[in-house]
């Protein structure tokens, strides 16, 4: 489900950030997506990003009073006229590559970015310290390292350690990393599926 928050997050925030009139950020239905977004034979929305998006782009999403959150896979409840009418829709999505950190840095000026990366033990354990890559993946039944969506919300140059690291926000709460954000080496080439919503 991390596919979901990580998309519907990215929606709220670069809408927020594109001056809409909210004075407080959006909190936008993750629980639907989750409910709604259809699996595929050959792929399904746990790992695409960039279907979610779309999914968006065409349907709307509705804010999470309107459809709460969870936690678990439900029955897709249609939307109503009236939710229909005021769902958040935006106008596409826009692919960054993330091995050019110019053109990543500049996507991240703008804001935050939703991007993958492959789960590791040090991954799961990650607290204040610089991520820089593990090969003790986390393996799926098939024995291919899971995937997990985060959310690329800043940048920053560590003096001390004299390492550029990417700001994440992760879905697992308060617990993990520091208050749910962790820091990710830059060099590493570690992020991949880097993409943002547009808007009109």
């Amino acid at each position: 489900m991390c596919w979901a928050i990580v998309c519907s997050e990215a929606v709220a925030a670069g809408r927020k950030l594109r001056g809409e009139i909210e004075t407080l950020l959006l909190e936008l239905a993750s629980q639907e997506l989750l409910d709604c977004c259809e699996r595929e034979k050959k792929e399904c929305y746990t790992y695409s990003l960039q279907k979610t998006f779309q999914w968006i782009e065409t349907n709307g999403i509705r804010k999470e009073v309107e459809y709460p959150f969870i936690a678990e896979k439900c029955d897709c409840r249609p939307k109503s006229k009236e939710e229909s009418a005021s769902a958040v829709r935006i106008k596409g999505v826009v692919k960054v590559n993330p091995r050019d950190e110019v053109e990543l840095l500049k996507a991240v000026w703008m804001q935050p970015i939703a991007g993958a990366i492959k789960i590791t033990k040090e991954f799961n354990a990650l607290k204040g310290e610089i991520y820089e890559g593990s090969t003790n993946y986390s393996l799926t039944a098939e024995g291919k390292p899971r995937k997990h969506a985060i959310l690329i919300v800043g940048y920053g140059y560590d003096e001390k350690e004299e390492k550029a690291y990417w700001i994440i926000k992760n879905s697992w709460g308060t617990e993990w990393g520091i208050n749910g954000y962790a820091r990710i080496d830059r060099s590493s080439s570690l992020l991949f599926a880097t993409q943002y919503p547009i808007f009109e």
